[in-house]
């Protein structure tokens, strides 16, 4: 089993932000820098601001739905 997935992930592509990531390394600074604006903290409360607002949305659209096949909300007069 580990073998078949071995070879299916051979047949992905490369990773075309390595070279661009790696640049990353030679910045002397960029440690000071992510110690001012926590880079990580930040993307993990976006990612969650982001899952709660597509939730938000996906509920709202869901009660639309319902209400459309009901007839009980959003009914046109």
């Amino acid at each position: 089993m580990d073998r078949l997935f071995s070879i299916l992930i051979s047949l992905l592509p490369g990773d075309p932000f390595r070279g661009f990531l790696d640049s990353f390394a030679g910045i002397p600074y960029l440690g000071y820098l992510n110690w001012f604006i926590p880079v990580g903290r930040c993307l993990q409360v976006g990612a969650a601001w982001l899952v709660a607002i597509v939730g938000f949305y996906a509920v709202q659209f869901l009660i639309k739905q319902i209400g459309n096949l009901t007839g009980l909300v959003g009914g046109s007069s």
